[in-house]
This record gives C-alpha cells, structure tokens and sequence, in this order.
C-alpha cells in the first residue's frame, strides 16, 4: 500500500511526482476496464464508466467499487482502516492511500487519474466549473473512473445506499453478524436498485448476498450525464488554478 500521508504545499510537487515514478515503476500504465466487486455488478453491469460518480451513503460501497480495479487510489480518508480495505478483496499493494490531501486536493487526483483505473475520494473544495471540465477531461482522456462522497456537477451516476437493518444480537450470537444495505444507482433516466446484506464473523471474510429489484425509469430532471467538450484534453499540461 502506498501510504503518502499528509500532501502538504511546499512537498507537494516532490509527493506527486514520487507517486506518478512508483507507479509508472511498477507497471500501471496498463489500463484496464473498471470491474467492481462482483456481487456489486448488477448495479454496474457494463463496469464503471470513466468520469465522475457520485456516493451518498456508507464508505464501505465505495470500496466494493474499486475492488476490480488493477490500481485504485483512495483520497481524504484518514480514519479508513487496512481491515476494511482487505475485506473486499482489494489488494493492499495496489492501493494508493493518500489519508490528508488538503488545498491539493485537484493537483493530487488529477496525478491519481494518470496512474490508476478508479479514485475513491472525499469530497473536493470549491472548485470552478472550469477547472472541474478539465479535470474531467483528463479522467476520460485516461480512462480513469473517480467516485467522489459529496456533489459533483452533472455525474455520470449517482449512488445512494442506505443501511436498512442490523442483525445477530437478536439470534444470540452477542455480535452484530451482518448489515443490510439498499442501494440506487440513476445513470441518465434509469435507476437500479439493489440490496445488499453484508456480513461477516470475526476473523473471517467478508461475505455478501444480493437481492435484485427490477429497474425503473427515473422521472426526476436533471439526470444527465455531463458531456464535456474534449478539446480541453490538450490543455492537461497547463497550471490547475489558471
């Protein structure tokens, strides 16, 4: 696991450009499609498509999202623990954890779209709708896929999961056993909605069961998925605050 800390201004250029050469290093530069957990697939049944998605909900689905992916980077998360990462089947060593970000936030996901296929991060600062265009441009320039918990302008989906029930006290086993989740997910006009029972016992995998529901049309406005002009992929290379 790639652990970068804090990215604080004055290291932030010599923090980037080490992550960019390690990676690079060990091979990334493969990219391929974005897969997820495989009982998460029926949300996503053609994968995550590059762009933006968007999480209202518990962390743990974030994760089951990136889980497929070769290499992932995780952003502003610093109380996310090593067991939840391993328990959906992520593998550490293609993990880059970036716990503090601050004021970098944009530099530093933007140098995580160049070297990973999905970027699970917190919520961003107030960016300009200029400076958010490009750096979508940049995510599909390279096929990268970045769920962000908070708003994002114009989403390629939009994911909302709810927790629904607790279970195993009241069956005695003196611990909580397993955790019921519904989960939504609206691309453009359709929604997709499924529930999840996530569960495990102690020192055990993680284990998971899905219960479908059958699609539905979204009536709501405002859906749609935000096509930005691609000729913004050649102005990559220009300074993020300009």
């Amino acid at each position: 696991m790639f652990d970068t800390g804090r990215v604080s201004d004055p290291q932030k250029m010599s923090a980037l450009e080490s992550l960019r050469t390690g990676l690079r290093s060990a091979g990334s530069e493969t990219i391929r499609n974005r897969t997820v957990h495989s009982q998460l697939r029926p949300l996503f049944p053609q994968g995550l498509t590059a762009g933006v998605h968007t999480l209202d909900g518990p962390l743990t689905v974030g994760l089951g999202l990136l889980s497929g992916s070769d290499w992932a980077g995780v952003v502003g998360f610093p109380d996310l623990g090593a067991e939840a990462i391993v328990e959906w089947g992520i593998e550490p060593q293609k993990l880059v954890l970036i716990p503090e970000v601050g004021a970098a936030w944009v530099e530093v996901v933007a140098e995580l779209a160049e070297v990973t296929e999905t970027i699970l991060t917190c919520a961003p600062p107030p960016v300009t709708d200029a400076i958010a265009g490009r750096l979508l441009s940049r995510l599909r320039h390279r096929n990268t896929a970045m769920i962000v918990c908070g708003g994002w302008p114009r989403p390629q989906s939009r994911i909302r999961a709810r927790i629904e029930g607790w279970g195993g006290l009241g069956q005695g086993h003196g611990y909580l056993t397993h955790q019921r989740l519904r989960i939504e997910v609206t691309e453009r006009h359709h929604t997709r909605q499924h529930r999840i029972i996530r569960g495990h016992e102690p020192f055990t995998e993680l284990s998971l069961a899905v219960v479908p529901d059958e699609s539905r049309a979204d009536e709501a406005a405002g859906h749609e998925a935000f096509e930005h002009d691609s000729s913004g992929i050649g102005e990559l290379d220009q300074p993020w605050a300009s």
